[in-house]
C-alpha cells in the first residue's frame, strides 16, 4: 500500500509492505509522521560516487544499529558508522523512519539518516563488521553478496528518496557531491 504527500515539491511517500521473515514494515519520509522513541538507526552513507556498506558475515549491507541507553539517535548514526565501517562523517541527516511490526508483538523502530562521509579512518577492533566496500547508486541489492537485510523495499524507496532531494547550499542536493 502506498500514501503520497507532496510538500515543497518533493513527493514524501509512505509505504505498507512485508519484509522476507513476513514483518510488517511501515516505512515514512514524512516528517510530521517522525518518532522520537526509536531504538535503532539505518544510514545511507555517500562517498566518492558510491554507496558505503559493511562486510558483514550476512553479507553487504547499511551501517546501522541500536541506540545505546543515554544516546540520541544522531549520535548512535556517527557511533556505528565509526565502528562497522571507520567512516567519518562531514553531514548527517534525518529523512525517514520505518517500523518493524514483528511476529510476537514486538515493533522495532529505525531512523533512517542520510550520510555523507569526509574520510575513513582505522576501523576498531572486535566488532563484527570487516570493513567496507563501495557499491554504485545502481546497485542491484538482490544479488548473492548482499546481506537479506536490504533486500527488502525499504533500500530501493529510501535511494529513490534520496534522489528527489535537496540538499545544500546551492540549492542542489546531490548525493555525489558534484
Amino acid at each position: 500500500m502506498q500514501f503520497l504527500l507532496r510538500v515543497k515539491g518533493v513527493i514524501l511517500l509512505e509505504h505498507s509492505f512485508q519484509d522476507i521473515a513476513g514483518n510488517k514494515i511501515e516505512l515514512t519520509f514524512n516528517p510530521t509522521d517522525f518518532c522520537i522513541d526509536c531504538s535503532d538507526v539505518l544510514l545511507f552513507p555517500f562517498y566518492d560516487n558510491g554507496i558505503v556498506m559493511t562486510k558483514h558475515p550476512r553479507g553487504l549491507e547499511l551501517p546501522g544499529g541500536k541506540i545505546e541507553q543515554g544516546e540520541l539517535a544522531i549520535q548512535a548514526a556517527i557511533r556505528e558508522m565509526w565502528e562497522e565501517t571507520g567512516g567519518i562523517l562531514s553531514g548527517l541527516m534525518e529523512i525517514g523512519q520505518y517500523s518493524i511490526n514483528q511476529v510476537g508483538d514486538r515493533t522495532i523502530v529505525k531512523a533512517i539518516y542520510w550520510a555523507k562521509v569526509s574520510h575513513f579512518v582505522p576501523q576498531p577492533s572486535g566488532y563484527e563488521t570487516n570493513g567496507y566496500e563501495l557499491v554504485p547508486t545502481s546497485v542491484n541489492v538482490q544479488q548473492v553478496q548482499f546481506s537479506p537485510f536490504v533486500k527488502d523495499a525499504v533500500f530501493s524507496l529510501t535511494l529513490e528518496h534520496i534522489k528527489q532531494l535537496e540538499i545544500g547550499s546551492n540549492g542542489k542536493f546531490s548525493y555525489f557531491d558534484r
